[in-house]
This record gives structure tokens, sequence and C-alpha cells, in this order.
């Protein structure tokens, strides 16, 4: 049996321009050699494990279907990508088990009591490796049924299996917004965000979750814990403190309070081009306010987003505007503001107009679509984020285009890196750095080229991700004596190893 795998598959747009630029970028000529499917070819659960879990669980609340347990068994990271499309991902889980708010508490405790572990699943966008099964007797708690909402008119309840979409539909109705917009928008849920310690695109205005949570809810394996609803509490560890960042290890999140904006009732769209991407960070590291979404694009990742806008007759102006004014090979920077016009310093910058904000908000969830092209195209593409202070933050981004550099002449791939910068602090900024490469031996030098870009990233001042958890495949960059502490909360229903 086959199954899709590639993440926005559902996304229907013509990437022709896009891809012809990789196409000519890296000198080869791109033909489809996979479909996007992986090839589902594994045991039925065995009988004694569907008798000892149907007897804790009713059957309409879990699934043995073959298809369904692969599916709940990896992300849609690159690696596991991979994977699925060379050799199968390893083990899958033996079931998927669908609980709800009247079950939970008693499947989570029957589960740990018959010896079984569980990996919470909510929408099935995770980067980091957190779904990966590590051994037998594994079920997934997928939470799509944790779905309730109780909105009021400063903050919202909300089931931790919503969707972005779905919660963010909801609570427009009324006139506000969560003002969380990760590019996985379509698909991860509000439990991932929590547990990822996500951050959107307009994060510049809103924050990250950590500054839009106002209390979770968890069941763990022996109990139930809740925040207070209020504003500010100084009490110690609150469960949202818990629940943020936990990668899935402490309990099942089955709801959120998060605090609820006003809708923006006009958005405002610039950009400005910089002579090079060091101008703009410059620029941008002594601007007193930033505005709701402000991208600055390298050099390559410009040229991209340049030669991916077509050739009409526009855009082809547009080009010869920058080439006239010495802006050619510039970094171009986006803005869009809610309400109130913001702008960053824009000295040493010339204005772009509106037409690649405008563009950019209009697509900016579509990003997915352009990497399964590439994908089917026998492309490897892949991304991986970082944050550091202002004055480490080129530094970094040369010091690790270096190290792709130096990879791609050592390990012998075909390849190019870009980067954009984004999600801005008074401190420093993240920073996001995107690659495609081609290799016949794909999964060691994929394994290779990320364990490079990361420890130049943390032996450089960044962050060893930003915005994406850090799960299976970042936590061996983690302080470990950070790791132990974090041990401590473990629930062992969902302990596994690091």
């Amino acid at each position: 049996m086959k199954v899709p795998v590639l993440y926005g598959s559902e996304i229907r747009k013509d990437f022709s321009t896009e891809v012809a630029y990789v196409s000519s970028k890296l000198g080869i000529e791109l033909k489809p050699v996979w479909d996007g499917m992986a090839e589902v070819d594994y045991p039925e659960t065995p009988e004694s494990v569907r008798s000892d879990l149907l007897s804790i669980i009713n059957e309409e609340n879990i699934s043995f279907d073959a298809k369904d347990r692969f599916l709940h068994s990896m992300g849609k990271s690159s690696p596991e990508l991979l994977l699925a499309k060379h050799a199968g991902i390893g083990k899958i889980v033996d079931a998927v088990v669908y609980p709800t708010y009247d079950n939970s508490q008693q499947i989570l405790s029957s589960l740990l009591s018959k010896g079984y572990r569980a990996i919470v699943y909510g929408g099935g966008s995770s980067v980091s490796g957190s779904l990966l099964v590590d051994e037998s007797k594994t079920v997934s708690l997928d939470t799509g049924r944790l779905k309730n909402i109780n909105i009021t008119d400063k903050y919202a309840i909300l089931g931790a299996g919503l969707t972005g979409v779905e919660a963010e539909r909801e609570v427009n109705r009324f006139g506000f917004t969560l003002g969380n917009f990760p590019e996985s928008f379509m698909h991860s849920t509000i439990g991932g965000w929590v547990s990822t310690k996500a951050t959107g695109q307009e994060s510049n205005q809103y924050g990250g979750m950590e500054n839009l949570v106002l209390g979770a809810r968890m069941v763990t394996s022996s109990g139930v814990i809740k925040d207070r609803i209020v504003p500010r509490e100084s009490s110690g560890l609150e469960v949202r403190d818990i629940a943020m960042g936990s990668d899935g290890r402490y309990g099942l999140i089955t709801d959120v309070t998060m605090k609820l904006f006003r809708m923006p009732k006009q958005r405002y769209f610039t950009s400005r081009m910089y002579r090079s991407f060091k101008d703009g960070i410059d620029a941008l590291s002594h601007s007193p306010a930033y505005p709701s979404v402000a991208r600055l694009s390298d050099e390559l990742e410009t040229e991209f987003a340049l030669k991916g806008a077509g050739n009409s007759a526009a855009v082809k102006l547009f080009r010869r505007y920058l080439g006239l004014r010495g802006y050619g090979h510039g970094a171009l920077l986006i803005i869009v503001n809610n309400d109130v016009m913001v702008n960053p310093v824009t000295s040493g910058s010339i204005s772009s107009g509106s037409a690649p904000a405008r563009s950019w908000m209009q697509g900016r969830f579509s990003r997915p679509g352009i990497a399964n092209v590439l994908w089917k195209n026998g492309l490897v593409p892949d991304t991986l984020e970082t944050s550091a202070t202002w004055d480490r933050l080129y530094g970094l981004y040369v010091e690790t285009r270096k190290k792709f550099h130096a990879m791609r002449n050592d390990l012998g791939f075909n390849g190019e890196i870009m980067a954009h910068v984004s999600h801005l602090y008074r401190a420093g900024s993240c920073i996001y750095f995107t690659f495609i490469i081609q290799h016949e031996n794909e999964i060691e030098t994929l394994d290779r080229i990320r364990d490079g870009l990361i420890h130049t990233f943390t032996g450089n001042g960044g962050s060893v991700t930003h915005h994406h958890g850090y799960g299976r495949f970042f936590s061996k960059y983690v302080d470990r004596e950070i790791l132990k502490i974090q041990d401590r909360l473990d629930d062992p229903l969902f302990t596994r190893g690091r």
C-alpha cells in the first residue's frame, strides 16, 4: 500500500518559475523521480496487543489500520521524509488512540499500568523527530477529538486538537485573532504550538506562545493538572510552564487558554531594498520599533524571490529599476503592519513598493508546496533556524554559509543555502536558513550537513533552535545538565530516550 507523505500536498499552485531558477542555479535538469508516496508494508498489530488495548479503550476510540499507524509515526522533517522515501521509518505505533475529554485520564492510567508507552500527535507537522517510535508496545495519542471552544471578550479556552486555521476561524467570528501564524498554520494544532514553544510570523507584534498563553490543562498518567485562569501567578511553576516546550513528554495537553486580540482593521504593506544583507541587519538592529512582520532576505533568497516572480512587464521594469539604482543584487526587507504604520530604520535603503510584501502575504502558507516539487524532482530541501544577539547575528550567518560550502566540497554534493532574518527582538533575531542539496547518498549526507550547521550555530553564539522544539533530532545539542532537570518532569507513560 502506498501512502502520500509530503507535507502541504494539498497546495495547488504553479511553482514552475521557482523550480526553473533552482534548476539553473544548481546547473542541473530536473526530472520527476519520486511521486511523494511511501510504501507501507508493516505487519498487523499482534492479536495479543489488540485484545489488551481493546480491554481498556472502546473500539470507536482506536485504530489498528496500518496506514493510520504509519502516518502517526513520523513528522514532516526532511530526515523523516527521506526515511519514508527510501527504506521505511523503522518501528511504527501499535495503534492510534483518540482520547476524549471524558476518557483521557482513564486511558492514560490504564496504558501505563499495562506497560505501554505513548506519543502525543497533533497535526503531524513536527520537524523535530518527536513522533518517531523507539520501542514496541507504543501507541499514538491523537488529539483530534479535543476541540472544545469557550470564547470570552479577553481570552479563549481552546481544545489542544484544534488546528490553527480552525481556532482562528472561530475567534474571528467574534472579531478577535490569536496572533499566531506559523508556516504550518493550516495543519499544526494549539497543543502542538505549546509543546514546541512555537512562534508565528507576526510575533513582532503578538509575541511567541510564551507571551500568548494564560494557562493550560494537562492530563498525566496519575491525574489532571490545570492552571487558574488569571492574568498572572507568582506561586511557582504553572501548568503552562510545564507544557511550554514540553515536547509531549510530561502529559497530554487537552486545553490551552490563550489571549485574544482585536482583528486588525487595516494592513499596511511596503518593502525596502538594502545594498547587502549586512546593511539590512545593521539597520534592523538599530530600529526603535518593529512592524508586525519584518522579513529580511539575504542576497540569494532575494534573487530567488525576484526570479520566481516571473517575467511580466511589471516585474522586468521593477528589476531594471533596482539595477539602475545600484540595488540589483541587494537584500529585500518585507514589511507588514497591522493598523499602525511602523517602519524600522531605513537609512541605506530604497523603497521597493508594496508588491513584494503583498505577494509574500498572499502565499505565506504555501512554501511547503515549493518543497514538494523539489522533492519529487530528486532534490532534498531542508530548513534550520537559530537565534542570536544582534552583535553575533551576521557573523553566525557568514560562518554558517562557510560551513555549508566547505561541506559541499568535502562531501561532494550539489547545493545552495540562503537565509532570512525574522522574529525580531530588542536583543537580537531569529535567522532561518533554507538549503537544497542533491547527492546519491541523501540520508547520510543530509545528516552530516545538519549536524555541521547546528554545531556552527551553537559555536557562534546561536541557539539550538528558535521555534520548532528540540525533540529527538535536537536534544543531543542541548546542555546535558538542563536535560537532567527537565527529565525530572517526565511522565513515565511518555518517557522515551533522548
